[in-house]
């Protein structure tokens, strides 16, 4: 079984539409301490990998003060995989929340996409970092083989 791959909010291969984020971090309880969070309702985040099954992690606010957050993830533009996510407001800050786990996915490259439906309030939904599972011969996973010998006498 392949090892999980963590990636940062902060990774170039994350991909945050043109409208306002907030850039957090506290650096107590979250992955290289950076966090995003959307402003503007219809922002969307996206990631694409080859593997099996992603999750995406992060922090929920404590002693809330608005109305929650709701976003929405799909895997693939696939119905089957969609789920649209109500933040829970605890009284304190909890930090490496799993907001979404994606179904097992057939071996291959996906594209995740989270997107802010409710974020006009001062709860926001923090983004951490996100987990896939890279499938067999992901060249994230593998290692490198050594070159085939010559049998053949000289």
């Amino acid at each position: 079984m392949a090892a999980v791959i963590q990636v940062d909010d902060t990774d170039p291969r994350v991909l945050y539409s043109n409208n306002k984020w907030d850039v957090g971090g506290n650096g107590v309880g979250e992955f290289d301490n950076t966090t995003h969070a959307p402003l503007v309702n219809g922002s969307t985040i996206t990631f694409s990998f080859t593997g099996t099954s992603v999750a995406w992690i992060g922090t929920i606010p404590g002693k809330p003060i608005g109305p929650p957050s709701v976003i929405s993830f799909e895997v693939d533009d696939d119905p089957t995989t969609a789920s649209t996510v109500t933040l829970l407001q605890p009284q304190e800050t909890t930090f490496r929340q799993t907001f979404y786990s994606s179904p097992p996915l057939p071996q291959g490259t996906h594209t995740v996409v989270a997107k802010a439906v409710n974020v006009q309030t001062q709860d926001l939904m923090w983004f951490d970092y996100l987990e896939y599972t890279p499938g067999e011969g992901d060249a994230a996973s593998s290692t490198p083989s050594s070159p085939p010998s010559s049998a053949s006498p000289q």
